[in-house]
C-alpha cells in the first residue's frame, strides 16, 4: 500500500512528461503552481480501494502521509506567449523538467513536450478555468489529473 503511494509520487515526473502543443492565447500565458491539495486528493483517489482495505487507524496514518508528502512537492509550469512552455517538478531528491509547446482551443489546452533528456514525446490535454489549470492524462493505466494555479 505505502509502495503504491509512494509509487504515485514517484511517476508524477513522468505523467509530466506527457505534457505541450502550440497556438497563442495570452490568457493561459504566465506562471502557474502545482496545487497541493489537488495533488493529494488526486492520489488518495487513485489509491482508494488499497486504503478501504486498511483499518482505520493505518488508514489515516497513510492518507496523513500523503497530504503532507503533496505539501513538499514543488511543481511550477510557465507558459510562454509565444506557445512554449516549461514545468518543473521537486520531490524530494527527485527532480524533472518538461518542456513543449501548446495550444489553447476555447477553454481547453492541449500539451505536447517531452522530459529534457528523454526522447519520448507526449500530449496531455487540460481546461483552463480562471486561475486554475487543470491537466489530464493516464500513467500506469491510472487516470490523473493534476491542478495548477495562477502564481501571484
Amino acid at each position: 500500500m505505502r509502495t503504491s503511494i509512494i509509487l504515485s509520487l514517484a511517476l508524477l515526473p513522468l505523467f509530466l512528461g506527457a505534457c505541450g502543443s502550440g497556438s497563442a492565447a495570452s490568457s493561459a500565458a504566465g506562471k502557474w503552481s502545482l496545487d497541493p491539495v489537488s495533488m493529494s486528493d488526486m492520489i488518495l483517489k487513485q489509491q482508494e480501494k488499497e486504503l478501504a482495505a486498511l483499518p482505520a487507524d493505518e488508514r489515516a496514518k497513510m492518507e496523513a502521509m500523503v497530504k503532507e508528502q503533496s505539501k513538499a512537492m514543488k511543481g511550477d509550469l510557465t507558459i510562454g506567449a509565444d506557445n512554449t512552455f516549461t514545468v518543473t517538478m521537486d520531490m524530494g531528491p527527485m527532480h524533472s523538467e518538461v518542456k513543449g509547446t501548446w495550444k489553447l482551443d476555447g477553454n481547453r489546452i492541449a500539451m505536447t513536450g517531452k522530459e529534457v533528456g528523454k526522447d519520448k514525446e507526449e500530449t496531455m490535454f487540460g481546461a483552463l478555468d480562471g486561475d486554475r489549470l487543470t491537466v489530464e492524462g493516464e500513467q500506469g493505466g491510472q487516470k490523473m489529473a493534476m491542478t495548477f494555479v495562477r502564481a501571484k
